[in-house]
């Protein structure tokens, strides 16, 4: 619980209060707010600040990261250096679509690691 009220904290998402009346360790919570102010300067504000940061800032961060999830769930893997060159394409061709989800499928059903994936070893 210490450390959720520290991270909170540091976050300026919350404030918290040390109670004593009975020598235990706890919390109330004293104040909630949405606002936040990011290392670099950015001000967030509630949920939906943190999410236009997240698209205007990140959207490319997060494809990729969505990309790479996707496709090594696909081939049943995790993904290696030799894979980047699909991660690439695909990351190419979403942006293109404007980053729509079945854009997403189709580049990683067309991509070369899936369509040439080796099935999985017979255990007998």
């Amino acid at each position: 619980l210490d450390q959720l009220a520290g991270c909170l904290e540091a976050l300026g998402l919350m404030d918290w209060e040390e109670e004593e009346n009975d020598g235990e360790d706890r919390f109330d919570l004293v104040e909630i707010t949405g606002n936040v102010e990011l290392s670099d300067g950015t001000r967030l504000q509630g949920p939906a600040g943190l999410r236009q940061n997240l698209l205007a800032r990140h959207l490319d961060d997060m494809s990729r990261q969505l990309i790479r999830k996707m496709l090594s769930y696909a081939l049943g893997r995790q993904l290696e250096y030799y894979d980047e060159k699909a991660v690439e394409d695909i990351m190419s061709h979403l942006k293109k679509q404007n980053y729509a989800f079945d854009a997403l499928i189709h580049g990683i059903v067309t991509s070369y690691p899936f369509q040439f994936k080796k099935p999985p070893h017979d255990s007998q």
